[in-house]
């Protein structure tokens, strides 16, 4: 129940026009009221929602932090070369690197998890390559972003969700949510007798103080902050949609054969680099999707959907490579956006019946 609320019953029971019994009946039924559960309810659950993303985060960098340093421990290098820029198959333009280098006369090859645009590398540039002598296979180009923003962009996500979350939950914990009984009749006839003020009344019951110009800035900053975190997963998520569909209402198919199988630095996922041609020219591009056990194996062929108007703008011809990842970001998009205007909407409800 909103303070103007709670101060017009208690005016009114302080100049005799509401009895104890009626004012407190006021009271009950608004602070019993389903749109007040409703509202503290979707706080805490969005709030426990946040924490439980926030520690999955902080616990996922933790745990790569141990594995790098234990890497790091054992950590060998040598030389390598960039074989090959491929491009990824996402909205914009981006080229990741395929490295290959030779331990005891082996050689290996992997593609960099980082993709950028304009290319950060250029075909045959040399660079250094870290690698696991247990296991040559896992390697990664010695970089300082390569092999750590990962793990500072997640742990600083996941640290600042959880201070968040925490700060909510110990502000929901100290509100009032629900009135005892013994405690409104008490306070209802002190302000009948005159023996307690209004504006103490509203004090012992701890009746939240109207927003301030302050208060509704902080709270229209929250309120930005996560809808535009949505909105924006939808924009890119809705392009890459859009870009699928005009694919596949104006692209071109052709076959194309898998040329490598490349792993992400850490763990034992695999993509394929496909290569195909168009009039007489050839391309190459790597795709979305990493699995395990591979999908694909070097010299299998697959369809390729390209531009006729731009030929390297190419992606494997599936449902995982182009619709199965935006339309599951949308979709969990779209329904916390819609929860969170509903909650808004019934907030506002509840503020204007309370």
């Amino acid at each position: 129940m909103n303070a103007s609320t709670t101060q017009s019953i208690l005016e009114q029971l302080a100049q005799g026009s509401l009895s104890v019994a009626e004012a407190e009946s006021y009271v009950q039924v608004n602070e019993k009221s389903s749109l007040h559960r409703l509202k503290a309810g979707f706080s805490w659950l969005l709030l426990l929602v946040f924490f439980s993303v926030g520690i999955f985060l902080v616990y996922h960098a933790w745990q790569v932090t141990m594995s790098q340093a234990s890497e790091n421990a054992n950590i060998r290098e040598t030389n390598g070369t960039v074989a090959q820029m491929v491009r990824k198959t996402t909205g914009r333009r981006l080229w990741a690197p395929v490295v290959t280098y030779q331990v005891d006369g082996k050689s290996y090859s992997f593609e960099s998890e980082v993709a950028s645009s304009p290319p950060a590398y250029t075909v045959g540039e040399q660079v250094v390559v870290t690698y696991d002598p247990g296991q040559p296979q896992k390697a990664a180009i010695k970089s300082f972003w390569i092999n750590w923003l990962p793990l500072l962009f997640f742990g600083g996500l996941g640290g600042a969700l959880v201070v968040v979350s925490l700060l909510g939950i110990s502000a929901l914990s100290r509100k009032r949510t629900y009135l005892e009984p013994e405690l409104v009749r008490q306070t209802l006839v002190l302000v009948s007798t005159g023996s307690m003020s209004v504006q103490e009344g509203m004090a012992r019951l701890q009746v939240d103080k109207p927003a301030t110009s302050e208060t509704k800035s902080g709270g229209w900053g929250w309120r930005i902050v996560i809808g535009g975190l949505l909105i924006t997963v939808i924009y890119f998520s809705v392009q890459q949609i859009g870009r699928s569909w005009w694919l596949l209402v104006h692209g071109v198919t052709t076959s194309g054969n898998v040329v490598d199988m490349v792993r992400k630095i850490k763990g034992n996922t695999s993509a394929p680099i496909v290569r195909y041609s168009v009039d007489g020219k050839t391309y190459e591009l790597a795709g979305n999707t990493y699995s395990s056990p591979a999908a694909y194996s070097i010299g299998d062929q697959v369809a390729v959907i390209y531009d006729p108007e731009s030929p390297e703008s190419g992606a494997i011809q599936s449902f995982s490579e182009q619709w199965a990842g935006p339309l599951l970001s949308i979709g969990l998009s779209v329904c916390f956006l819609l929860l969170f205007l509903y909650s808004q909407i019934k907030a506002k409800r509840s503020a204007r019946i309370g």
